[in-house]
C-alpha cells in the first residue's frame, strides 16, 4: 500500500489470506496460524484479530506520485519541478487521523504470528518385491494396490495394501515461532496449539516435528524460561535460531572481490570485518592456533552436522547452545526425512582469490609497476573526511555492487549516509564489524535521500531500527533526515502500523535547503538546517533538484576546507553545475557506457563521459564514477585512457581527499584482474555496432 508509488512488481500478484485464527492449505502443505498476544492479566485472555488493512484512515497527503512516469510515457526531462507544501496543510491533524488508525491496530492487540506447518500426508511407496512374494500379477490390481486399497486375487487370496507398501507418511512437521521480546514468553508457553509439540511423551502428534524455527531475538532466546520451553520439544527436532546474535551475513563473493582489491591498495581496500563466513586455508587455521585465538563462538561447533543433533556433553554453557545459529545454505530435508544438512555451509580460502588474480596473464609485472608508483604517496588513513561506498551498483543489488549507499564520516563525532539502498545495515557490518557498526550509527545524525526509488532508500527501516537499537536511549540521538517530503508518508505508515522507529528522527525536506546558487526563489535555509549543519561539523548543506524522477536532488556539503557534492540519479543539468561549482569531489552517477546514451536518455541517467563532462563545468578537482548498471558488475567501461583526475567506485571502498589521486593509478591493474569481464563487455559492444550497421544498411 505505502510502496506501490516506488516498488513496482509487473509480475507479482498477491493475495492475502486474512483468516489469521484459522489455517491455510494447499497441495504442498498445510498451515495452522497461532496468534500470539503478549498476556496482560493473569486470566490468560485469548489473542485478539489483527487490524484490517481496509480500515485504516490514509492520509490527505498520500503519496501518489509515479516515479517511474517518464519511463512508461517517455516524458520530457528538459524541465525541473519541485514540489513544496503550499503551508494550508495541518501536519497536526493528519498526525491525529494516522494515531485514531493506529489506535485501533492497538485496541486489537498487538499479535505475534507462529505457524505449524505440515506437509501433506503422503501413501506409502509400492514395494514389488512384496507383491511377487504374495503372487499379485502385472496390471491393474497393482495400481490398486499402490492406491491404499485391498484386492482379492483369481486364486481367492486377499492381499492388503499395508502388506505390499511401505507406511504411509503423515507429513512432516515444522514450526516457526516468531516471540519479538519478551512481553510475549508467557503467551507463547500458554498457547494450547504449540503445547501439543513439547512434552513429547505426552503427545503422540509431536513424534512427526522435524524443525523449529526460531525468529526471536537474542534477548527471548536468552531468557530461561523460553530456553526451558524449547528443551522440551522431542531431541529429534533441529531447532535452528535466525536472530541479530548470528553471524553470516551470506557472500563470499563479496570477500573474494574485496580480497583482489586488497591486493592493489590495502588502505583503499581493507579487508572486511566480517567473519561469519570461516576461512578453510590451513596456514591462516595454523596462525591463530599459534596466536592461542579461539574460533568464532557458533553453536555448529555443538552439533552433529550430519544429523543435526546437539552433543550436550561438551556444548558451550551459554544460552546459544540450545540452538544452531542458522547460516547461508543450512538445509532441513523433510521429505525424504534426512534432518538438518549443513555440508553446503559457505566456507572461504583467502589463499585461492589472491591466487586466481596473480595467476592473471601479465597482472603481476602490473602490481609490481603500480607498488613503485605509490611508494611516492605517503598514507593519509587518520584524514577526515573518510567517503565509504556501501553500493555502487544500480537497480538491483548483485554479487559484487550493493545498490546505493555512501557513509561519509566528518570527523571522529559526526557521520552522514548519502542514499541508502537495500542492504545499506548489512554493508556496514561487513566492513566494520558489529561493535565498531553500533559506533558508526551513534555517530550518524544525517541521512540524505536522493530521490524516491527504491534502490536509494529501501534500506531506511532496517538502518534507523539499527540505530535505534545502538542508543542508550531510544530518544536521544537526534537523526536528521534530509529527503523529499513525500518520503514521510511510507515511514509514517511503517511506524503507526508496524513499529516505531521515527522516535528521533526529523524531517528536513530537500526542497527547503535548495542551494541559492541554483534558485534563490527555492532557498529557505530553516532553522532546523543550521542546527543540521552545527550537530554535523559542516559549513554548508545545500541540495539542487537534478533531472531524473520527480523530486529527485543532489546534494553538495562543505567543511572549512573542503567541499564534497553528490549527484544521486540524473541527466547532465545545469543545475547540479551550479550547485558543485568548485568542489573537492564530485560522485556522479555513471549507469551506462557511452554507446547507450539513448538507453541513458530514456532512464534520465548518465553516461561515464557524462558524468566526467560535469566535473569539469563545474571545475571538481576531482570525478568519482558510481551507479553502475548492473551489466558492469566488475569494471564500468570507459572509452580510451584514464583521466588523471577520474575514479572508479566499489563497494567497500574507502578513500581520504588527500588519496583521491592514487586511484586513477590503479585502473591498468583493475583492468588486468577483471579482463575476462572487460573482453566480454568489448565483444556486445562489438555485437551491438554490428547490429546498428546492419540495421542502418536496410532499404527503407
Amino acid at each position: 500500500m505505502a510502496t506501490r508509488r516506488f516498488v513496482v512488481l509487473k509480475d507479482l500478484q498477491v493475495k492475502i489470506h486474512s483468516n489469521v485464527n484459522g489455517e491455510f492449505s494447499d497441495s504442498v502443505m498445510k498451515v495452522v496460524y497461532v496468534p500470539i498476544t503478549p498476556l496482560r492479566t493473569a486470566d490468560l485472555p485469548k489473542a485478539k484479530e489483527t487490524v484490517d488493512l481496509e480500515e485504516i484512515t490514509m492520509e490527505e497527503d498520500e503519496d501518489n506520485i509515479d516515479y517511474y512516469d517518464y519511463e512508461t510515457k517517455g516524458k520530457s526531462a528538459d524541465r525541473i519541478q519541485v514540489k513544496r507544501s503550499n503551508g494550508t496543510s495541518s501536519v497536526e491533524q493528519k498526525r491525529l487521523k494516522r494515531d485514531e488508525s493506529a489506535q485501533r491496530l492497538g485496541e486489537k492487540g498487538s499479535v505475534s504470528m507462529c505457524y505449524i506447518c505440515q506437509l501433506q500426508p503422503k501413501q506409502g511407496t509400492l514395494l514389488l518385491d512384496r507383491c511377487v512374494d504374495f503372487g499379485v500379477p502385472p496390471g491393474p490390481l497393482l495400481g490398486q494396490l499402490k492406491a491404499g486399497q485391498d484386492i482379492t486375487l483369481s486364486n481367492g487370496v486377499v492381499v492388503k495394501a499395508s502388506d505390499v507398501c511401505s507406511p504411509p507418511d503423515p507429513g512432516p512437521v515444522f514450526l516457526v515461532i516468531d516471540c519479538p521480546n519478551e512481553d510475549y514468553i508467557d503467551a507463547l508457553l500458554c498457547s494450547e496449539q504449540l503445547q501439543n509439540y513439547v512434552n513429547p511423551s505426552e503427545s503422540a502428534i509431536a513424534e512427526n516435528l522435524m524443525a523449529v524455527i526460531h525468529f526471536s531475538p537474542a534477548e527471548v532466546l536468552s531468557n530461561a524460561k523460553y530456553i526451558e520451553w524449547a528443551s522440551k520439544f522431542p531431541s529429534g527436532a533441529t531447532q535452528l535460531s535466525l536472530a541479530d546474535w548470528n553471524e553470516c551475513t551470506g557472500s563470499v563473493a563479496v570477500h573474494r572481490l574485496q580480497h583482489k582489491l586488497n591486493l592493489l591498495h590495502s588502505q583503499i581496500f581493507p579487508l572486511l570485518a566480517d567473519s561469519g563466513i570461516p576461512n578453510i586455508s590451513k596456514t591462516e587455521i595454523d596462525a591463530r592456533n599459534e596466536q592461542g585465538l579461539q574460533a568464532a563462538d557458533s553453536i555448529i561447533n555443538t552439533v552433529n552436522e550430519d544429523t543435526g543433533q546437539l552433543l550436550h556433553d561438551h556444548a558451550p554453557k551459554s544460552p546459544q547452545s540450545m540452538f544452531i545459529k542458522a547460516s547461508t545454505f543450512h538445509s532441513i530435508h523433510l521429505r525424504p526425512r534426512k534432518g538438518f544438512d549443513s555440508s553446503a555451509s559457505l566456507k572461504m580460502n583467502h589463499q585461492e582469490f589472491i591466487d586466481e588474480t596473480m595467476a592473471v596473464d601479465g597482472f603481476l609485472k602490473s602490481l609490481e609497476d603500480l607498488k613503485a608508483k605509490l611508494k611516492t604517496y605517503p598514507s593519509h588513513e587518520s584524514s577526515f573526511p573518510k567517503i565509504l561506498f556501501l553500493g555502487t551498483g544500480s537497480c538491483i543489488p548483485n554479487k559484487t555492487r550493493n545498490t546505493s549507499g555512501i557513509l561519509i564520516e566528518i570527523s571522529e563525532e559526526a557521520c552522514m549516509l548519502m542514499d541508502c539502498g537495500e542492504g545499506t545495515y548489512g554493508q556496514l557490518l561487513r566492513f566494520f564489524g558489529a561493535t565498531k557498526t553500533d559506533e558508526i550509527l551513534r555517530r550518524l545524525h544525517c541521512i540524505f535521500v536522493s530521490h524516491l526509488h527504491a534502490d536509494h532508500h529501501i534500506g531506511l527501516i532496517s538502518l534507523l531500527k539499527e540505530r535505534q537499537k545502538s542508543l542508550a536511549d531510544k530518544d536521544s540521538g537526534l537523526l536528521y533526515l534530509l529527503a523529499p517530503r513525500q518520503i514521510m508518508f511510507w515511514l509514517n505508515f511503517y511506524h503507526d502500523y508496524f513499529e516505531q522507529i521515527l522516535y528521533n528522527v526529523k524531517l528536513l525536506p530537500c526542497g527547503e535547503v535548495v542551494s541559492p546558487l541554483v534558485d534563490p526563489n527555492l532557498a529557505q535555509h530553516p532553522a532546523a538546517a543550521a542546527a543540521m549543519k552545527d550537530k554535523l561539523g559542516l559549513i554548508e548543506v545545500a541540495t539542487a533538484p537534478v533531472c531524473h524522477c520527480p523530486n529527485a536532488f543532489g546534494v553538495a556539503i562543505s567543511g572549512e576546507k573542503w567541499k564534497i557534492t553528490y549527484s544521486g540519479d540524473t541527466m547532465p543539468c545545469d543545475e547540479l553545475v551550479k550547485l558543485g561549482a568548485g568542489s573537492d569531489l564530485l560522485i556522479h552517477e555513471a549507469t551506462m557506457e557511452d554507446e547507450l546514451v539513448s538507453e541513458a536518455r530514456a532512464k534520465r541517467h548518465s553516461t561515464t563521459s557524462e558524468a566526467i563532462e560535469v566535473g569539469q563545468e563545474m571545475k571538481a578537482k576531482f570525478v568519482i564514477l558510481t551507479h553502475f548498471s548492473q551489466r558492469y558488475a566488475k569494471l564500468p567501461r570507459i572509452k580510451g585512457s584514464m583521466k588523471t583526475n577520474v575514479g572508479i567506485a566499489f563497494d567497500n571502498m574507502q578513500v581520504v581527499l588527500p588519496d583521491l589521486k592514487v586511484l586513477p593509478l590503479l585502473y591498468p591493474a583493475l583492468k588486468l584482474m577483471f579482463s575476462d569481464h572487460c573482453d566480454e563487455m568489448e565483444q556486445k559492444a562489438i555485437r551491438r555496432q554490428l547490429k546498428l550497421e546492419k540495421e542502418r544498411s536496410q532499404p527503407t
